[in-house]
């Protein structure tokens, strides 16, 4: 059996899987984000780890027997920046992907050294871990110069439960230090920053052992000693390879937490004018071009708080039979968390346009569906601008794929098929199984795809979208200049 341990920004999820990819046993534990200042997140790295071990014991009330795990195997979210003292335990807490505080340090570093950051395949903006790394060190000074060791989410579930200090290559195109050319650190840029590279984990391929289970651990939870530690990907990395992404022009679109959008390359070919991030893929030698809407889920959360509502109600409310009535309804910018891909504004806040006295909780279910929709749909315009084929076909998974209408909104609006797998909900983790049944069975084990569920493009729903997608361009344009931006 594979033990997959996939770290998200709400939650830890574990799954007990066999080497038919049937995740036999899972469960979860949600984490709790501190967002303070507007666009500030940060989590403690600590409470990953309870978390771990809260999911470990309740596999325990469950009697599930840890003695017949092969492998554990890792996704998480990426680009989060955790700094580590001389004894490896966190100097502060660790900066998430989404955070927004480093604008002027992304600013700096596109103004003084963009020449030699073209090959980390992405444009400096506060998500990445540099430019967090470079806050640290003008606003911490103290912190900054307790830095012993440089560690990613995953990666640091990997040193409790393995004792060393390992990435792969996904994790770490995340950081913008990474030479996706050159497949390792970037020494130039780090002696132009004075970035000590003892600090940067040793980089192995996703599907690589790392080493074994701690003594204790293995103790403490009965594990067999001969258990390996599969160095693991990062999530949308994780997820593309769980997702079937294994040829050139495959897509794969989560509805999580944030929303990406994620091709799979053959070859290095980033996007950086417009934000999109290009990171190694989980599979060797290939790559995925990604682009980043900040705020999903969390927006139907906030809907909920609102109004008062369940997410079930929520999806139940953007349920329509007839479209004609959407044309009046109010246009959403749903930038309530900034926006990331493609434009760069982490300090914009949204705007609804087109209120009335009619306008009720099922109009404005629909126009956060629609709006984050929309973003997506600018990304897809600028991916044919650059000369990239878009798929006919694109996956759908993440919390937001179980809703069918939203399904039908993208599959109309990017006049595509979507795909929503069965095992939409385990993607990610179905990738770290894989890395590790890879490695176990010396690459010889045979992909399992599950059933999945297709959704057609509505040619009348298409229409209208088209027609409000002008609308949301012309808002968008006024909001930027109202923000002066």
């Amino acid at each position: 059996m594979i033990l997959g341990i996939d770290l998200g920004t709400s939650g830890l999820k574990c799954v007990i899987a066999n080497y038919n990819e049937e995740i036999i046993h899972s469960t979860s534990v949600k984490l709790e984000i501190n967002q303070f200042n507007g666009n500030c997140f940060e989590q403690n790295p600590d409470d990953w780890i309870l978390a771990l071990e809260t999911c470990f014991k309740k596999f325990k009330k469950e009697e599930i027997n840890f003695f017949e795990i092969d492998a554990i195997s890792f996704s998480a979210q990426m680009l989060g920046c955790i700094i580590l003292n001389e004894y490896d335990k966190p100097i502060r807490p660790a900066i998430l992907w989404n955070d927004g505080r480093s604008i002027v340090e992304s600013e700096y570093l596109e103004k003084n050294h963009s020449n030699i950051l073209k090959s980390s395949g992405c444009r400096p903006n506060p998500g990445l871990l540099l430019p967090k790394l470079l806050w640290i060190k003008k606003n911490e000074p103290n912190n900054y110069k307790k830095i012993r060791k440089i560690l990613l989410p995953k990666d640091y579930l990997k040193l409790f439960l393995a004792g060393n200090c390992t990435t792969d290559p996904s994790d770490a195109s995340g950081t913008m230090l990474f030479d996706l050319v050159r497949q390792e650190w970037n020494q130039k840029l780090n002696n132009v920053l004075e970035i000590d590279s003892n600090w940067l984990p040793k980089i192995y391929p996703s599907d690589h052992e790392i080493g074994g289970l701690r003594e204790t651990l293995i103790k403490k939870w009965n594990f067999n000693k001969k258990i390996k530690i599969i160095n693991g990907a990062g999530d949308n990395a994780a997820a593309a390879l769980g997702g079937g992404l294994y040829e050139d022009g495959q897509m794969l679109l989560t509805l999580g937490t944030s929303g990406v959008m994620i091709m799979a390359l053959d070859e290095f070919k980033p996007v950086i004018k417009n934000n999109f991030l290009t990171h190694c893929h989980a599979i060797e030698n290939k790559f995925i071009l990604e682009s980043v809407v900040l705020g999903v889920t969390n927006l139907i959360d906030w809907y909920c708080a609102i109004f008062n509502s369940s997410i079930d109600e929520f999806a139940e409310l953007t349920y329509h039979d007839d479209y004609s009535t959407i044309k009046k309804y109010p246009l959403l910018l749903p930038y309530l968390s900034g926006i990331r891909t493609p434009h760069e504004y982490p300090n914009i806040e949204g705007s609804i346009f087109g209120l009335n006295l009619y306008t009720d909780k099922k109009n404005i279910a629909w126009a956060i569906i629609e709006g984050i929709s929309f973003i997506f749909k600018e990304c897809q315009n600028i991916l044919l601008q650059n000369n990239f084929n878009f798929p006919k076909k694109i996956t759908l998974v993440g919390g937001g794929a179980k809703n069918i209408q939203w399904a039908k909104i993208l599959s109309s609006l990017l006049n595509v098929q979507i795909i929503v797998p069965e095992n939409q909900d385990f993607v990610a983790s179905v990738g770290t199984v894989r890395l590790a049944i890879k490695h176990l069975t010396k690459n010889k084990h045979k992909i399992k795809f599950p059933k999945a569920k297709p959704v057609e493009v509505d040619s009348l729903l298409r229409e209208v979208l088209l027609e409000r997608f002008d609308q949301y361009l012309i808002h968008q344009k006024l909001l930027f200049n109202i923000n002066n931006l």
